[in-house]
């Protein structure tokens, strides 16, 4: 089974910024189908969604030159979907004043799903370093037991004398990745 080729987001926006003819393809295959589905969702058609994306491609190609984008919270695909909503529903506005209703109610909803998912990432990103100050035994108890193990074999596999052992230190381990993320002040943003 050949292993498909998956950019970094630096990757990306390298290969956006130099005019590398190779990754805009790769970008195209990957994504325009998507845009090309919320345009078609929202009155517009292939070539709109062919302008759109050409258009949200040479926006990232002008952005790269004057910002550092790889420091983005979000993933090139959510960046890039970010561009094309603005550009479409900039251009349904221009084009249809009396739909704007429509618009704005299309808008907000696509903001919270870029904001849900910018938020998941921050949450995850946030779990990672929580999990990384663990002890060792602590994390790998509990990186078994995410990866479906159940604690015969979690027992085995660590070399505990018990499949209760193991669920005791698993509930104290996972204890004690809950009060290190709960000192940080960032637990009660990340969660309200």
């Amino acid at each position: 089974m050949r292993k498909t080729f998956t950019p970094t987001k630096k990757q990306y926006f390298d290969g956006v910024s130099s005019g590398d003819r190779k990754m805009i393809q790769l970008i195209h295959d990957q994504y325009f189908s998507k845009i090309e589905s919320f345009i078609k969702k929202n009155n517009g058609n292939q070539e709109d969604a062919k302008d759109i994306f050409q258009d949200a491609l040479m926006t990232i190609y002008v952005k790269t030159k004057n910002e550092n984008l790889e420091e983005l919270n979000c993933s090139f695909y959510t960046y890039l979907y970010a561009i094309c909503r603005n550009l479409w529903l900039k251009k349904l506005r221009k084009a249809k004043p009396e739909t704007l209703d429509n618009l704005v109610n299309i808008e907000q909803e696509l903001q919270v799903d870029v904001l849900k998912s910018i938020e998941q990432k921050e949450r995850w990103a946030f779990y990672r370093e929580k999990f990384k100050q663990l002890n060792l035994p602590c994390q790998k108890i509990l990186q078994l037991f995410f990866e479906k193990h159940n604690f015969g074999e979690i027992s085995k596999k660590l070399g505990f004398g018990s499949a209760d052992y193991a669920k005791k230190k698993k509930y104290l381990c996972k204890q004690k990745l809950m009060e290190l993320m709960k000192k940080d002040i960032r637990f009660k943003e990340l969660n309200d």
